[in-house]
């Protein structure tokens, strides 16, 4: 019955944790220098741990899945963390996806390197690094391109975006970008034809 809430309090306390101190995910995560990098892949991770939690509540509680009424209003944006509409944004997909893997009994699975770790950037640099995750989450996300399945799909996709000659930066971020995109899009999608029967299944 409590398949995910102690993870659930773990996370959550290791996040009010560190906010009290200095960000855990820009300070000791394996992905600390992507997050670093792009306050969308960072707004994403936050977002991600809670929709986790939130997803895990509302499945303990046997209460029908919803992802919507339950984004919070608070998401711990602070101006050291970039961008704010790309953290917003990046927010919004990981809490969707959080939602969805908690709900539907997966592990939370940001525990693995999203891809290779990119250098210290410059402002102008991380700018455009960060526009390549969220460009390379979006198309993940929707499928729009036609990347070969693993091994090799944050590889594929920083190809075709070079291909295409966008800038370096923009595709060191359109790689891992799409990767999680593309998890993203199998969650959500997993969600929507497993919610009713999970929840049929936990009222026995």
């Amino acid at each position: 019955m409590f398949r995910a809430l102690k993870i659930s309090i773990l996370i959550l306390s290791a996040a009010g944790f560190a906010g009290a101190q200095s960000d855990y995910h820009l300070s000791q995560d394996s992905n600390r220098q992507v997050y670093l990098n792009s306050a969308f892949a960072h707004g994403h991770r936050h977002g991600y741990e809670e929709g986790f939690h939130a997803g895990d509540e509302d499945y303990q509680l046997r209460r029908p899945a919803s992802l919507q009424q339950k984004l919070p209003k608070e998401r711990g944006y602070r101006k050291e963390f970039g961008n704010r509409n790309s953290y917003m944004q990046g927010f919004e997909t990981g809490f969707r996806a959080g939602y969805a893997d908690s709900y539907s009994g997966h592990a939370f699975r940001l525990v693995h390197p999203l891809g290779q770790d990119p250098p210290s950037l410059d402002k102008a640099e991380v700018s455009g690094f960060d526009q390549g995750i969220a460009a390379g989450y979006r198309a993940g996300f929707t499928n729009s391109d036609s990347i070969a399945d693993d091994p090799g799909i944050a590889e594929s996709a920083t190809w075709r975006c070079r291909q295409e000659q966008h800038a370096d930066n923009f595709c060191s971020g359109f790689g891992p970008g799409y990767v999680l995109g593309r998890a993203d899009k199998d969650s959500v999608a997993l969600l929507q034809k497993s919610a009713a029967a999970s929840l049929a299944k936990n009222t026995r």
